[in-house]
């Protein structure tokens, strides 16, 4: 077998941004510089995000075998997890809090809000975005409908900024024609990929 292997191909996120949109946002097209509705939330963390798949898997057991006689996915959790350092971003706010977005924005003219945490949680969705470059490659992730279900917590402190870390899970929605949790976009730049087409 020939040795195919290409560095271009490896792939380091040297720039990493977010957006979210109202949920039922449609897929942005291939790669398109995001504008509103997308609102960008900013800064993220130098360790960029972490796409996790939790797979939960049952295993079937027969008598007679050691080993299963079949497996069964019984679910198949998407989420994303993220630092994002503008802790002043209204967005940002807005999801950590869950309140929405006007709530966390001051009237025009005002640079003031005062807003109250709801005690009963609500069930605040959006469209996301999450976007990695390298150099000419581009990684884009598009889910239609996702909501922060864990934050970190909410550290205020003198040596360091404040962070604010959110783990946003991923839920199927329409995407087209096709019902899913996510929708990807690669840009391969100038790698070749001449290997993997002969």
């Amino acid at each position: 077998m020939a040795d195919t292997r290409n560095e271009n191909l490896s792939f380091s996120g040297g720039d990493v941004v977010a957006f979210c949109s109202p949920l039922g946002t449609v897929a942005p097209t291939a790669f398109e510089v995001l504008s509103a509705p997308w609102i960008c939330l900013g800064w993220i963390d130098v360790a960029g995000y972490t796409f996790k798949l939790a797979e939960t898997i049952k295993e079937i057991p027969a008598a007679g075998t050691l080993s299963p006689i079949r497996t069964i996915i019984s679910a198949r959790t998407k989420s994303f997890d993220a630092t994002y350092l503008e802790a002043v971003n209204p967005m940002v706010m807005a999801l950590y809090d869950d309140v929405p977005l006007a709530t966390v924005l001051p009237a025009t003219g005002q640079t003031k809000v005062v807003y109250t945490l709801p005690e009963v949680p609500t069930d605040h969705r959006y469209a996301w975005v999450f976007d990695t470059f390298d150099g000419d490659k581009q990684i884009r992730t598009f889910a239609p409908n996702g909501k922060v279900t864990a934050r970190g917590n909410d550290q205020a402190q003198q040596g360091d900024i404040t962070m604010l870390q959110m783990t946003t899970t991923l839920y199927p929605d329409q995407i087209g024609a096709v019902r899913a949790a996510t929708q990807k976009y690669v840009q391969y730049g100038a790698a070749s990929l001449t290997a993997f087409t002969s």
